[in-house]
């Protein structure tokens, strides 16, 4: 039935019109139709493992809101996020995007939810941080994501300094340590994660070294021990908290502070030195005089080539580069003296009073006054061939100086060359200790006869490669060391003949003998043989370039010059 209504009902009914319903034109009311879904927020981005709830609105053509309807939820990769029916999306694990659905009757509305990476775990190794002052150091950073992803730390972690004056730090967790020692903390933090490392500042042993290298003392004797320890910046270290044991107590002991006193006759053994960490061992020797160890090194820093010894213990030894001769006094490893030879200085001679010292060099024969310690007016040398070797007549009235032609006989009373014996290669020279008789090597060994100016004898060598030659105090031998066939080689001068050939395990090239002791250096280092039994004694690797050295008087110093820029000592 149609008819009039109220004033106030129509009111109503329009009312409600304007909520839910469309009004027909004869004032009957009818449903809105939903046109649309409006999703909310409409770009989300979910943190891994967490969960988002998504808002639905439905709406008509006039983008009015429609109560009361119930969407669908749905997501296209439940593997990455997982949507509940009330529209809370939730993720998995996974990076990526899905795409969730909200669906009314076949009106559908969709968003793009990007899973986001979440960090979860922060960790630092190291946990806590040693680092040598001077020098730096790294932090490294380990993040983790929610399924378990290392995460790069670049750009995310910070890196903080409590104390910047002690340390600093960089964004890529270099750690810069300065001049000073102490402690400090240096803070990484990412997110709401936060860990704090110790950080020390301070000087590591990294080297230890001793003077003496090695011990060697008589029953009885005692030798401090000076230790030098550095850090891994290559600075030394002022006290260092040194322990010492030794690894023979009953033949010799040493104190804390590093005193090895001899206890036994005779026997060796080591020394520990400990810091720290760090450990060095050192060998000792407890008995005779014979050299055994390598007990110093002195550096000079130019290279050196021949030595010789004088009976009070004056060294002379050449430096070719240089232009001089190097010069001390045994039992002190010091070489505080430079005496200027001029050319090219090889040969060394020292004279069997001590005073005066002959060296090779150039186109003269240098002349050094040992006991002031100065050059003397050289001898000049004219004639064809290099000036490597010299030796010194036991009256010390002649002088020769072997070339890779001739030997030069030299008067050093009239300071001048009085003749000349063309010999081919002598450069290097042994006089017998009682003939008037010279020995060169240099590929092959020879035996000069001074008086008649002539090559005597030539040795059966096994080899090309001949360099120093020394003759036995008593004169009964002769000894050449062998560069190719690496070994020392043994001529009786009664025969002329090889009667022996010992091994030297790597060439040999310098030579020197005395009473009890042949010394062949080689290019490991030296080899020390008693001379009657040609029994070893001892082999010593030094490093470089040893060349050729020189035995004391009494046998108890071994002097090695090196090509390399220093001197070792063995005893």
């Amino acid at each position: 039935m149609h008819g009039y209504l109220p004033l106030r009902a129509a009111g109503a009914l329009l009312s409600a019109c304007a909520l839910t319903l469309a009004c027909s034109s004869d004032g009957e009311m009818a449903p809105r139709v939903p046109a649309d879904i409006i999703l909310i927020p409409n770009q989300p981005k979910l943190p891994q493992g967490l969960s988002l709830p998504l808002t639905a609105t439905v709406v008509d053509a006039n983008g009015r809101e429609i109560r009361g309807k119930t969407v669908v939820f749905s997501s296209n990769d439940t593997s990455i996020v997982t949507v509940t029916a009330a529209g809370v999306t939730h993720s998995v694990g996974p990076l990526g995007t899905a795409r969730v659905t909200a669906d009314l009757n076949g009106l559908t509305t969709s968003v793009d939810v990007e899973v986001t990476q979440r960090i979860v775990s922060l960790a630092v190794t190291p946990e806590s941080l040693v680092i040598n002052a001077g020098l730096n150091d790294f932090l490294q950073v380990s993040l983790k994501d929610f399924a378990g992803n290392d995460v790069f730390p670049s750009g995310v972690v910070t890196f903080t300094s409590h104390n910047p004056g002690l340390v600093t730090v960089n964004g890529f967790g270099v750690v810069q340590a300065g001049n000073t020692t102490g402690k400090t903390t240096i803070t990484v933090a990412v997110d709401s994660f936060q860990v704090d490392v110790p950080v020390r500042v301070t000087q590591i042993p990294a080297s230890i070294t001793t003077d003496p290298i090695n011990v060697v003392l008589q029953p009885g004797d005692t030798r401090q021990l000076n230790v030098t320890v550095k850090d891994l910046a290559g600075l030394v270290i002022a006290s260092p908290a040194l322990v010492f044991s030794s690894s023979a107590p009953a033949v010799f002991s040493v104190s804390s502070t590093g005193l090895v006193s001899a206890l036994g006759p005779t026997g060796s053994g080591t020394v520990k030195i400990t810091v720290d960490q760090l450990e060095k061992e050192i060998g000792v020797f407890v008995g005779s005089a014979t050299p055994v160890a390598l007990t110093h090194t002195t550096q000079v820093g130019t290279a050196l080539y021949e030595a010789d010894i004088g009976p009070a213990g004056q060294i002379v030894i050449s430096a070719p580069d240089a232009g001089h001769a190097v010069r001390g006094t045994l039992p002190a490893f010091t070489l505080p003296t430079n005496l200027a030879t001029g050319g090219f200085p090889l040969g060394v001679a020292v004279n069997h009073a001590g005073t005066r010292a002959y060296v090779a060099s150039g186109d003269e024969l240098a002349v050094l006054d040992l006991v002031n310690n100065t050059a003397l007016p050289s001898i000049p040398v004219q004639g064809g061939g290099t000036k490597v070797a010299v030796v010194v007549s036991s009256d010390d009235q002649r002088a020769y100086l072997g070339t890779n032609q001739y030997v030069y006989v030299i008067d050093l009373g009239a300071n001048q060359v009085i003749d000349s014996i063309a010999v081919g290669n002598a450069f290097f020279l042994a006089l017998h200790p009682s003939q008037p008789l010279l020995y060169t090597g240099e590929g092959a060994v020879r035996e000069i006869d001074l008086t008649a100016k002539t090559i005597k004898r030539t040795f059966p060598v096994p080899s090309s490669q001949i360099k120093e030659v020394a003759v036995s105090p008593d004169g009964s031998e002769v000894y050449a060391a062998d560069e190719g066939g690496g070994a020392l080689h043994v001529f009786s001068l009664a025969s002329g003949q090889l009667t022996q050939t010992v091994p030297l395990g790597s060439g040999g090239f310098g030579l020197a003998v005395s009473a009890h002791l042949i010394v062949v250096t080689t290019g490991a280092g030296v080899a020390v043989f008693d001379r009657s039994s040609r029994v070893p004694i001892t082999t010593i690797p030094l490093g470089g370039q040893p060349r050729r050295p020189a035995i004391a008087a009494d046998e108890k110093t071994i002097v090695i010059p090196n090509e390399a820029g220093w001197v070792d000592y063995i005893q």
